[in-house]
């Protein structure tokens, strides 16, 4: 048995690879691929082969940093409070140099 695959990106729809089994070579495609997780139901046995683990799989390589979740009122309060911290230094500085 001879495999040859392309290596890992993070493109989900598309796979490149052939399987060769004595002389029937089959190609590697999407509708081939199982993702993590995937669950075969109605079948009694399976061939499987393991291409890619650890942080080189096709969904380690698309996941992305989630952004920031930040409502309106948490922008809002964060600028209020930030005008309070500046002015409680001003105040401070300003009593400090009245001594």
């Amino acid at each position: 048995m001879k495999v040859s695959v392309g290596a890992p990106d993070d493109n989900l729809g598309r796979i490149d690879g052939t399987v060769k089994v004595n002389d029937t070579e089959t190609k590697i495609e999407v509708i081939n691929m199982m993702p993590k997780g995937a669950i075969i139901e109605h079948s009694k046995s399976i061939l499987a082969l393991v291409l890619y683990t650890g942080m080189d799989t096709k969904i380690k390589q698309a996941k992305t940093k989630p952004r920031s979740k930040m409502g309106r009122f948490e922008k809002f309060f964060l600028k209020i409070f930030g005008i309070y911290i500046v002015a409680i230094s001003a105040l401070g500085l300003i009593t400090l140099l009245m001594i």
